[in-house]
């Protein structure tokens, strides 16, 4: 049985024309993207994911960051109720395979969320109050999930993750510029160089953490804390631009088995 199955969509011909406030968005490679992208993949099949591709949309310059469509906890999936209309048809494609295997649930109208506010440490989930989620999503999920929920008032960037990873149960991935450290009361934060912000969102993986190459500073410091036995850096340079990160490229579902651990 594989550690987990990861859904992941790679980019069209329109990834460059990607909703960013990069400044060097108009410059997006998307060859160079469909190789990075490529790589994202064989890293997570090397770690015994499975990886399922999801349909490719051609009109969806977005399309790749899939974590933004649905929120899945155990056998629940919660559909995101995305605030760009532009994004809205990368769900579509998403809640076919998802309901194949998950009970969905739909927030109430006036909720905007994105997968990208949404942290899961543990037991417990912190929700990202930015531009694209707000305070209704928030309540609605509250009352939806069986798991205690947190808002984080997201004080720059463009979703919570951008600036808050789990490294641990008891150990948080921080941009202090980003968020407030009041916001994780009882985690211990590692935070990164305001130079390497860019390098709060990782992705864990088991024992094994995924680092976008070139932060020194926060790889040296995550090394010191001995929780992983490997770091993997990737070129994330393409998606960057694109204001995504590691986490944004894939939706992990637990096998069935395990489900709830």
């Amino acid at each position: 049985m594989p550690v987990a199955n990861a859904l992941v969509r790679k980019p069209s011909p329109c990834f460059r024309r990607a909703l960013s406030g990069h400044p060097d968005k108009l410059t997006i490679d998307n060859d160079l993207a469909c190789k990075q992208h490529l790589a994202y993949v064989r890293a997570l099949e090397e770690l015994d994911v499975a990886v399922e591709y999801l349909p490719p949309l051609e009109h969806c310059p977005d399309g790749p960051f899939v974590e933004d469509t649905v929120l899945v906890f155990d056998d629940l999936a919660v559909v995101c109720p995305m605030r760009e209309i532009s994004r809205r048809d990368e769900t579509l494609s998403v809640l076919e395979r998802i309901s194949q295997s998950h009970s969905l649930i739909h927030l109430p109208e006036g909720c905007e969320m994105d997968g990208g506010d949404v942290l899961r440490v543990g037991k417990q989930i912190f929700v990202g109050l930015s531009r694209r989620t707000n305070r209704q999503a928030v309540s609605a999920l509250r009352e939806r999930i069986p798991y205690p929920v947190h808002a984080v008032p997201v004080k720059k960037g463009l979703h919570l993750k951008s600036a808050v990873s789990c490294l641990s149960e008891d150990v948080l991935l921080f941009d202090r510029r980003c968020v407030d450290a009041t916001s994780f009361p009882g985690f211990r934060l590692l935070e990164v160089a305001p130079e390497e912000g860019y390098s709060a969102n990782v992705l864990g993986v088991g024992d094994v953490l995924i680092l976008p190459v070139g932060y020194p500073k926060v790889k040296a410091a995550i090394e010191k804390e001995n929780l992983f036995s490997k770091i993997i850096e990737l070129d994330m340079s393409e998606f960057e631009k694109a204001d995504g990160g590691l986490t944004c490229l894939s939706i992990f579902i637990q096998p069935a088995g395990r489900r709830g651990q």
